[in-house]
């Protein structure tokens, strides 16, 4: 399933292994299955947001989590934490007129845990995704 509105992007399903092209954002991720959605934080589109929200998910249960033999009936919900899987790949973004980026992994309040390292080539963004579930997008921020 894709998403495409001018404030919100998204792919969701078999993602993993191909390029998938939005008219904002291409994602290149290697897990097999996701969802990934980038939103823009300030009301802009995305093709000139300053400010974004990368969030993605994979695979996902409690730890503890049994089920039946064919994966049909849940026998124990388990208890947290809750054990992600995490999607690894990148996010491609055209840089158009906005100034440097800058990236930070979020924790799952939302809070700065670290700032990833996005590289530019040729006016696009490469931001490497796989340390985080979700991810802030700063265009202009100084450091």
């Amino acid at each position: 399933m894709l998403i495409e509105t001018p404030r919100t992007q998204a792919a969701v399903g078999r993602v993993g292994g191909v390029a998938v092209e939005l008219r904002d954002a291409t994602f290149s991720v290697t897990t097999p299955v996701a969802c990934l959605i980038l939103t823009s934080l300030d009301g802009q589109p995305l093709a000139i947001s300053r400010h974004l929200l990368l969030t993605t998910v994979a695979r996902s249960e409690n730890t503890g989590t049994v089920y039946n033999a064919t994966r049909t009936r849940l026998l124990n919900s388990g208890t947290s934490p809750i054990v992600m899987e995490p999607v690894v790949g990148s996010l491609s973004l055209p840089l158009g007129e906005r100034p440097a980026l800058r990236v930070f992994a979020l924790d799952a309040g939302g809070r700065r845990l670290s700032e990833i390292a996005a590289s530019t080539d040729d006016g696009l963004v490469d931001v490497p995704l796989g340390e985080a579930f979700a991810y802030e997008m700063v265009f202009g921020e100084s450091g």
